[in-house]
């Protein structure tokens, strides 16, 4: 009997080797879906082939990093139904696993289909890394305080790769901001300001979080919401531009009416909400928004809006990040930002000393003092 296709030409050992040789399960579940054949040798050689796999997630997700990305998988699937709920019944589904310990996750009985979406979170995070990193890095040195005498210094460049130390902090920020993103359907508490001068103590703080420092926990929180922030007002500024610049420019609507998005003149509050609400959904969301072409772009972010419109008209069911009167806070951590605030949320304190000291000046001591009052 002759081969129904290629892959049958080879023994199912060297198909093993193959399946093993993969670096993400994303891509290895992608080649079992394709062929019946390979998916034949995987069933009969699963526990094999799965063994790698298994054993690198403790490497890819250090500490307790791993048991974070098994909480953003499990809240994902959750939020599935989520369209189809108010705000009371979200709160119900996810206030009881925010306030809960999570509990640590084992790899070694791993099913392909739960590495596979654990390898598509790291895949979103190394992603993450590399665009925060930079607007991270720039953010930083703008921390510092400089003499207005002295000639301004240019901007260093960023020096990749990133430490195992920093990837992991990184990592850790982003899995935070995706797991309790979802606590800003009915409360806004990882979006007001903390002062850095406060002790833990002194306010409730309702989440638990695997990783012990709380308030470093939020700081992580706000960093990753801040660089969204500012990665979408610099996205509504260009289709500003695009939409109120001179005719030579594509126009937003494919008629002869020049068409100007509501967004754009809408009052700085509206703005400032709709903006919070954008970053409540997520990198995955901005990432996809980025590989869009300008229209449809503008489409797209206007199909937003009229969400984020409909969501307002009822206070008491739309989310909480839509309904609640948030323009003192996101004033506070996005935008006038004092010195304390303006070092965490930039991110800085996920550099290395040695990352810092490239800078010079007062960081130093602002990161050795900072880290220190955030401690539990």
């Amino acid at each position: 009997m002759t081969p129904s296709n290629q892959f049958e030409k080879l023994s199912p050992e060297l198909i093993t080797m193959i399946l093993t040789a993969f670096k993400s399960a994303v891509d290895l579940q992608s080649v079992i879906q394709a062929d019946p054949y390979i998916l034949s040798v995987f069933l009969q050689n699963q526990r094999r082939i799965l063994l790698p796999f298994r054993q690198a997630l403790n490497n890819l997700f250090p500490g307790p990093n791993l048991t974070q990305a098994a909480l953003v998988c499990r809240i994902r699937h959750m939020a599935g139904r989520f369209q189809c709920q108010d705000r009371a019944e979200v709160e119900q589904v996810i206030k009881p696993v925010l306030t809960s310990s999570p509990r640590p996750l084992s790899a070694s009985k791993l099913s392909l289909g739960a590495l596979s979406e654990l390898y598509g979170v790291l895949r979103e995070a190394d992603n993450f890394a590399v665009s925060y990193s930079k607007k991270a890095w720039k953010m930083t040195q703008e921390v510092v305080v400089r003499d207005p005498e002295e000639e301004e210094l240019p901007s260093l460049p960023m020096r990749l790769p990133l430490s195992e130390a920093e990837s992991q902090e990184i990592q850790k920020a982003y899995l935070l901001f995706d797991t309790y993103r979802y606590s800003l359907f009915f409360s806004t508490n990882l979006v007001q300001d903390y002062g850095y001068e406060d002790s833990v103590h002194s306010f409730h703080i309702p989440w638990k979080f695997i990783y012990n420092e709380k308030l470093l926990c939020i700081r992580a929180f706000q960093a990753v919401f801040v660089f969204l922030f500012k990665e979408y007002e610099g996205i509504l500024n260009q289709i500003h531009y695009r939409n109120t610049g001179p005719p030579s420019l594509p126009r937003f609507a494919n008629n002869d009416d020049w068409q100007i998005p509501p967004f754009i003149d809408s009052p700085q509050r509206d703005r400032l909400q709709f903006i919070a609400y954008l970053c409540s959904q997520g990198y995955r969301q901005l990432h996809s928004f980025r590989e869009r072409s300008s229209i449809s772009q503008d489409e797209h972010m206007l199909s937003l809006y009229w969400k984020y419109q409909a969501l307002k008209k009822d206070r008491r069911s739309c989310p909480m990040v839509v309904g609640a009167d948030l323009e003192y806070s996101l004033k506070i951590i996005c935008c006038d930002t004092g010195r304390g605030h303006e070092f965490w949320t930039s991110g800085a304190y996920m550099w290395d000393m040695e990352r810092l000291e490239q800078i010079g000046g007062e960081l130093i001591w602002i990161a050795n003092d900072l880290r220190g009052d955030f401690d539990d």
